[in-house]
């Protein structure tokens, strides 16, 4: 028995110290172990449990604090794939959207991965769900019956939603197509899909979702867009398109946010950011860059 454990330990130690950079694939990798042990580092220590929920074709991951009910919910969508592991383990190896919610203290916040996240092995879901289909109506479907599913489960009443990534352009579909959606926020959204496809050289779907498009229909609705004044990939921009299609932005603040690039500087200043005010007409104020630091991420939990 000791010799078995013994080499069991063994495989797993030599998987670990793996990777794809010397050629020698990580097998725990490939299934997604690591990141899965991430996400769950990240989301325990704040009390936020685990839950998948079923929505039509899609399995979706959840991570869920709720404490209150017939009360809003603070709902965290994450971001895009990682096309670069599409084959195996398509997550995000740094979870930017569960990182900032594990920084919310309010009693009742929910993150929401994209679909075929966390959920299995890659093959378990068509690869074309993590590229190009990602926006599609049926994802937008899902993640619809994800929102009734939450209501009905922890019996809330609605969503204060901020959408990370990929995950704003879900974001603002729902928030023109649900009535509970009670405000928007995006941090470093891709709100205009194929400007972002065109500058990123990314493949783009023309029947996929793109922000632009329904813009005007959020012109009411309470939104701050965060811009990562490092972000390469997602500039203002982009965000300057989505306000340009909506037209009237009396309802949109924007908030061009130091020290942040797409993936890192925001859990550090998200104690600050998520106080802004997302009201219409409400002047945006300025912001003092939050000094990295690491600690706060590795040890993980809420803010201190």
């Amino acid at each position: 028995m000791k010799k078995i454990i013994f080499v069991s330990l063994s495989l797993l130690t030599l998987s670990a110290c793996t990777n794809s950079n010397n050629g020698i694939p990580n097998i725990l990798d490939q299934f997604g172990y690591f990141k899965e042990e991430t996400a769950k580092r990240i989301a325990g220590p704040v009390f936020m449990l685990p839950r998948i929920i079923k929505a039509n074709e899609f399995n979706l991951q959840a991570y869920e604090r709720v404490y209150e009910k017939d009360q809003p919910v603070i709902l965290y969508i994450g971001g895009n794939s990682d096309l670069s592991n599409i084959s195996g383990s398509p997550e995000d190896p740094n979870p930017t959207a569960l990182r900032l919610a594990a920084q919310d203290p309010k009693s009742n916040v929910i993150y929401l991965a994209q679909a075929c996240q966390y959920v299995g092995h890659a093959e378990d879901c068509p690869t074309d769900y993590m590229k190009g289909k990602r926006h599609t109506p049926e994802v937008m479907a899902a993640f619809n019956t994800a929102l009734n599913n939450i209501r009905g489960y922890h019996d809330v009443t609605g969503f204060h939603i901020v959408g990370y990534d990929g995950g704003a352009a879900i974001a603002a579909a729902l928030a023109v197509e649900r009535q509970d959606v009670l405000s928007l926020r995006t941090v470093a959204g891709i709100l205009d899909t194929q400007f972002y496809a065109h500058i990123n050289g990314t493949a783009f779907e023309d029947k996929a979702l793109n922000p632009i498009n329904i813009a005007s229909d959020l012109a009411s609705m309470p939104q701050h867009h965060f811009v990562g004044q490092l972000d390469e990939q997602v500039p203002p921009a982009i965000y300057h398109s989505f306000a340009q299609a909506m037209g009237d932005t009396s309802c949109s603040q924007i908030t061009l946010v130091p020290d942040a690039t797409h993936t890192s500087g925001w859990a550090e200043q998200w104690s600050k950011l998520r106080i802004l005010p997302f009201t219409c007409d409400a002047p945006a104020k300025p912001l003092e860059a939050v000094p990295f630091d690491p600690e706060t991420l590795d040890e993980m939990g809420g803010a201190k």
